[in-house]
C-alpha cells in the first residue's frame, strides 16, 4: 500500500464492510486491524469516562430526591 490516501479509502470501505477484508493482502490487513483494534480501545475508554459521568449524576440525583 504505497498512497495512504488510498490505504484509507480501503480502511473506511472494510470499516463500513462494503469491501471484505479477506481479499486484502496481509499487510494491508495487518494494519486495518491495528487501526480498528486502536479505534475500540478509544472508544472503550470514552465509554467508560461517560459511564462514570452518569454514575455519579446518579447518586448526586438521589442524594437530592
Amino acid at each position: 500500500m504505497e498512497d495512504k490516501k488510498q490505504f484509507f479509502e480501503i480502511y473506511q470501505k472494510v470499516k463500513k464492510e462494503e469491501m471484505n477484508i479477506k481479499t486484502l493482502d496481509s499487510k494491508t490487513t495487518l494494519k486495518i486491524l491495528q487501526m480498528l483494534n486502536e479505534e475500540i480501545k478509544i472508544n472503550d475508554r470514552r465509554i467508560a469516562q461517560k459511564t462514570e459521568e452518569y454514575e455519579k449524576l446518579l447518586k448526586i440525583q438521589k442524594k437530592t430526591s
